[in-house]
């Protein structure tokens, strides 16, 4: 994902697949910058950025790419979305520099079920850059914030599915990715 328009030679609007051998579109692409890409557990791929369409559908900032055909998130969300996470029970976590997701308030993170948006407490106050979630389904947030659910967590915080927390003393400056060691 990123702004590009082709890839290997080939038509690709800002979002193409690598077979191994050779780069294909993603039907018509997106009509906007991608900034994140996610791949759940049933091969969906979901792409966030600053776009309205996916495949000629609108889709507000967010969508999902079936293998065949994109689809929206509800009415996606209302500004970027810069980091998406997948959990192991299908649930997908945005966040970005947004307000609104289908038609909820929410701070800058949200949570899709598959069929509904909604908030994740109070989420942070500023920008989230980085999304990640852990086995046991804790999702861990980075970007450029001082507070999560009104809690202080500089820069990355912890959201368990009710509460936010700090992890320590946080970082010095903003947090643009999250990982977990899988072994």
């Amino acid at each position: 994902g990123g702004g590009f328009t082709s890839a290997g030679g080939s038509s690709a609007s800002k979002i193409a697949k690598w077979d191994g051998t050779s780069w294909s579109a993603l039907s018509s692409g997106l009509d906007g910058k991608c900034y994140t890409i996610e791949i759940d557990n049933n091969g969906n791929v979901f792409a966030g950025g600053e776009f309205n369409m996916a495949g000629g559908f609108f889709t507000n900032n967010i969508a999902k790419w079936d293998g065949t055909n994109w689809s929206a998130l509800g009415s996606g969300v209302n500004a970027q979305c810069y980091a998406i996470a997948t959990d192991n029970s299908g649930n997908l976590y945005a966040g970005g520099f947004f307000t609104n997701a289908g038609g909820v308030a929410v701070n800058q993170v949200a949570k899709w079920d598959g069929t509904n948006w909604s908030a994740m407490g109070g989420g942070v106050e500023y920008f989230c850059l980085a999304l990640d979630v852990d086995d046991s389904g804790n999702v861990y947030a980075g970007g450029m914030f001082t507070t999560a659910g009104g809690v202080s967590a500089n820069s990355i915080a912890k959201w368990d599915g009710t509460t936010w927390s700090a992890l320590g003393d946080g970082l010095n400056s903003e947090c643009w990715a999250i990982t977990f060691d899988e072994n």
